[in-house]
């Protein structure tokens, strides 16, 4: 049986969201003629590769440039992960919800994002399981070995949660590597897979993707299984947690996405899964108030709250609400969807990136744009772009709140967390 106890593998680079703005460009750059049938992962130091500099310099984003190695270490974790299929030659190509995926960012829908990002790591690291004395993951997983599952019963017997220390022990505790320990990197890859969170410095068990925790403990791998149905497609009959990821695309998903999900699972909707999706589809069409959205925007005197821009009047502001509108926070009122204090006014162009998770802005009202800004020419077109420039010139600084509003931080809190596309 493998020992749990230190010296667990990982790829040396995190799974944050913002990291995926440049992997989306080398994706799209890897598609270039010059690039196609190239070894990404070519020795940089040969002089007959002076290509690969070219090809990551394509994963700049704004001021941020990488190096052969790194963008060889990303694209090696973004393969681990499933958002990207595995092979040695260009183009990159992305799997099937790796593709999922980059479509909901052109659609600029930040909520459903969110969530397929979550589940593609959920997926792979419930998959990923050790053999002893291997640096390294097993090509098919072994019962035995299996990580999450293993680390969902540790905490389950040590009264629901994990300590700091007894978690740093377990992935670093016995190895032999003096420094770079690899304790940071896998917290955080286990804290956005949704599976687990942060309380009060310990690790506990997500309820938030359930069916995948319920799916994980009671996970058998099969002799039969492959890299298509394990990542390529975990949505794919015989993938081990299809039935889970569904279902769970269904609670938190929009109708577009839950549509997509259904289409490359290839599954016949029951009567069950029809009532699923057009629970969510109704909740989502519940009639909004008028009144809300005019006292949003009499509040900030009918201007965009972002400091950069300078959109005023009835016919260009919106009321746009922080934590969506359509989300059920399972009480008798959800009362955000009528809290002007859940309301922002907002340009059109504003609005539209706010909705995308393109920008967020914190506690104290600070702007805080995303990395995707400069990844997106197929949804805004060229960054510099006025309306662009706006929330890019307004990093930092204030939203321009009414003197008799309060910013909520529960609502902030969510769209950080839930729409916004990372820093």
């Amino acid at each position: 049986m493998p020992n749990f106890y230190g010296d667990w593998f990982h790829s040396r680079t995190g799974s944050q969201l913002s990291e995926l703005a440049a992997i989306k460009k080398l994706v799209e750059a890897s598609n270039k003629f010059k690039f196609i049938g190239k070894n990404w992962g070519a020795d940089r130091r040969n002089p007959k590769n002076k290509w690969i500099y070219d090809f990551s310099a394509q994963a700049k984003v704004g001021d941020e440039s990488i190096q052969p190695s790194t963008m060889q270490t990303k694209i090696r974790n973004w393969i681990r992960l499933g958002f990207i299929k595995d092979g040695s030659q260009l183009p990159l190509k992305w799997t099937q919800l790796g593709l999922l995926w980059f479509n909901s960012i052109n659609q600029g829908n930040g909520m459903d994002t969110n969530i397929i990002y979550r589940l593609i790591i959920a997926n792979a690291l419930s998959t990923f399981s050790f053999t002893p004395g291997k640096k390294g993951f097993d090509d098919i997983p072994n019962e035995d070995g299996l990580i999450i599952k293993n680390l969902i019963k540790i905490i389950k017997s040590h009264d629901g949660y994990i300590s700091e220390e007894n978690l740093k022990y377990l992935i670093d505790g016995d190895t032999e590597r003096k420094t770079s320990k690899n304790y940071t990197y896998w917290k955080t890859d286990l804290i956005n897979s949704g599976l687990f969170k942060e309380d009060s410095s310990n690790l506990v068990i997500n309820n938030y993707f359930n069916d995948m925790i319920i799916s994980v403990e009671n996970y058998i791998p099969s002799d039969s299984l492959t890299t298509e149905s394990i990542k390529n497609n975990p949505l794919s009959n015989g993938a081990p947690f299809r039935n889970a990821l569904i279902q769970e695309f269904k609670k938190y998903g929009s109708p577009e996405l839950i549509d997509a999900v259904l289409t490359i699972s290839h599954s016949k909707s029951s009567n069950n899964d029809k009532s699923i999706g057009n629970n969510v589809i109704s909740r989502k069409q519940i009639k909004r108030s008028p009144k809300w959205s005019k006292s949003v925007k009499d509040n900030y005197s009918y201007k965009c709250a972002i400091p950069g821009c300078d959109s005023e009047g009835n016919l260009f502001i919106q009321a746009a609400h922080i934590m969506p509108f359509s989300i059920d926070k399972h009480d008798s009122i959800n009362y955000h969807r009528n809290d002007v204090n859940n309301g922002i006014a907002l340009c059109l162009s504003c609005h539209k990136l706010f909705d995308a998770g393109l920008f967020t802005f914190d506690k104290n009202g600070a702007v805080i744009p995303s990395k995707f800004i400069y990844s997106n020419d197929d949804v805004t077109g060229t960054f510099n772009q006025v309306n662009i420039m706006r929330v890019l010139n307004s990093r930092n600084k204030s939203v321009k709140i009414p003197e008799n509003m309060d910013l909520n931080e529960e609502y902030i809190y969510y769209h950080e967390e839930n729409i916004f596309l990372g820093e």
